[in-house]
């Protein structure tokens, strides 16, 4: 009886912990895809110093990587690891030129456009 009483209290307890660590690991996932989003960016922008433009659509942040082709003012790589083109949910980040700028993403927890709190999407644009 008294390990009935001893399993109950900890499911009781266990009941009570874990939505609020799991709300906690999910703002953590947050907080680093805005790290994550600063790092490409300060990529994007040592690349834009090396060839005088941001990356094309097209190209995409692949470019951050890998040289296009025939261009001897590519100076990169400028990340070390593909896996940093990845949001903390595995999803790639998003990337558009637009109006000599860019625009920069993730989509947050959900995967969806929009969304509030840990599902809110995630951007950077210049």
């Amino acid at each position: 009886m008294e390990m009935i009483v001893v399993l109950v209290v900890i499911g009781l307890i266990a009941t009570m912990v874990v939505p609020q660590v799991m709300g906690m690991l999910d703002s953590a996932k947050s907080k680093t895809a805005r790290l994550q989003l600063n790092n490409v960016e300060q990529a994007v922008r040592y690349f834009e110093i090396d060839m005088g433009r941001y990356p094309t659509s097209e190209e995409g942040l692949a470019v951050l990587l890998e040289a296009p082709e025939d261009d001897l003012t590519w100076m990169g790589p400028y990340l070390s690891e593909v896996r940093q083109l990845r949001d903390p949910w595995n999803r790639e980040l998003r990337y558009e030129e637009r109006d000599g700028g860019y625009r920069l993403w993730t989509l947050g927890a959900d995967g969806e456009e929009g969304g509030k709190g840990d599902d809110a999407d995630l951007e950077l644009a210049r």
